[in-house]
């Protein structure tokens, strides 16, 4: 699998706005792997988007957990693409790694992976983790560690084959426990050239944001 995972593809939110079908053909362009976030509209529809709104992007305080993917496309002014638009785009292309943010018990992401062609890692929640284990076992995925990670009995109950590390709460000693469960661990996300050069020896695998603007090691 790649070693660099470009996030929300190459755009510039001008003229390419981020996780839309143009960003993420630049970046297969690249050569690279796609770090790609899924989010679920109120009527079950499986999306491409980073946040849970679209203040940051659009101004727009709306959560999409409560608009149809109908209202979504209305009210966007650039096209917010499906998963299913986006696996066809990547497949036999590029690897990639998918942010599940969506409800545990959606089966339609299990069944386009499960048909899905190129390799892919997956990363969520617990309680989604704990879905695929019981239930999509032959799925990898992996959990993602902050400093803000909450307490919970699922953390007991679920299998993770890798973890992804939010490096903004970067703790040595943390990562070398970490180290001793023998996982790969994601580094994530390394938005700047002087994160990139100082983490860039120390993870298993590199979430890169802003990629056009660091410069990457052949």
């Amino acid at each position: 699998m790649n070693k660099i995972y470009i996030n929300k593809g190459i755009y510039d939110n001008k003229n390419i706005f981020e996780n839309t079908l143009e960003s993420i053909k630049k970046a297969i362009i690249a050569k690279q792997g796609l770090y790609l976030t899924v989010r679920e509209t109120k009527d079950h529809v499986l999306i491409i988007y980073e946040d849970g709104n679209l203040s940051r992007l659009q101004n727009i305080k709306d959560k999409i957990s409560d608009m149809t993917y109908e209202d979504l496309s209305y009210i966007s002014f650039y096209h917010i693409p499906l998963l299913e638009e986006v696996l066809r785009l990547t497949e036999n292309k590029v690897d990639i790694i998918l942010d599940l943010k969506m409800n545990s018990k959606n089966k339609d992401i299990y069944k386009m992976l499960n048909e899905y062609k190129s390799s892919f890692m997956l990363l969520s929640n617990p309680k989604v983790i704990h879905e695929i284990n019981r239930n999509h076992s032959n799925l990898k995925v992996g959990e993602i560690l902050t400093k803000k990670r909450k307490f919970s009995l699922l953390n007991f109950m679920i299998k993770t084959d890798y973890y992804s590390y939010d490096v903004d709460y970067y703790d040595a000693i943390y990562l070398k426990k970490l180290r001793e469960d023998n996982k790969p661990i994601i580094a994530y996300s390394l938005n700047n050239q002087m994160k990139y050069d100082e983490f860039k020896n120390e993870f298993d695998y590199l979430v890169i944001d802003n990629y056009q603007n660091i410069k990457i090691d052949k």
